[in-house]
């Protein structure tokens, strides 16, 4: 199999190696190479990197292997077959290999990955169902006050944030006593770096 995918330093990665033919299968050897500078060998469902066996009887026609790496070191990290051989169960001579598959994994540490979050944690629009914002919204500017009706019991305070992997907390309708009344919107970056309009 092949992919790309991303995997922390300390944590495992768990490739998938499938032999598969349309005869039927009789024995089998492969071998797992793997970047000793970037992973580490964990464990495997074969005889560690080495997955060598027979078939009991005809019609095998498939038969995988899970070899489970753990993260040592940033960068890009290769696991291939690095040696195969198959044998026809019915005729006993060797199968063509049709690939020697190879998968890459980019390893970072958990900096790393944290440096590819967004930072954005600005409000897109913010309203009111009641008066009006002074000044008018502008993202950059966090403070804003609204006039209201004496007797004003509720106000309800929406808006839309920039950018959809951010988090959001207090919109929704609001409770009002006599007097100034301080309302937090709290936006939350991926990153986790939080704005607050009030």
């Amino acid at each position: 199999k092949s992919w790309t995918s991303t995997v922390v330093v300390g944590n495992n990665v768990t490739f998938t190696v499938t032999i598969s033919s349309s005869a039927s299968l009789g024995s089998w050897d492969l071998v797992i190479g793997y970047d000793t500078s970037k992973l580490t060998f964990v464990s495997s469902n074969a005889s560690g990197l080495r997955a060598v066996d027979y078939a009991t009887g005809p019609n095998k026609k498939s038969v995988s292997y899970t070899f489970t790496f753990k993260a040592k070191a940033s960068g890009n990290a290769t696991v291939s077959v690095s040696s195969i051989s198959v044998v026809d169960f019915d005729t006993e001579g060797y199968m063509a290999i049709s690939s020697k598959p190879s998968s890459t994994v980019k390893v970072m540490t958990q900096a790393e990955l944290e440096a590819t979050y967004s930072k954005n944690n600005y409000l897109a629009s913010l309203t009111v169902d009641k008066g009006a914002l002074t000044p008018t919204f502008n993202k950059d500017t966090l403070e804003y006050t609204v006039e209201l009706e004496p007797e004003t019991k509720t106000i309800t305070i929406n808006g839309k944030k920039e950018d959809k992997k951010a988090t959001v907390t207090g919109f929704g309708e609001k409770e009002l006593e006599e007097g100034s009344n301080r309302i937090e919107i709290k936006v939350t970056a991926e990153n986790g770096n939080v704005r607050t309009y009030v």
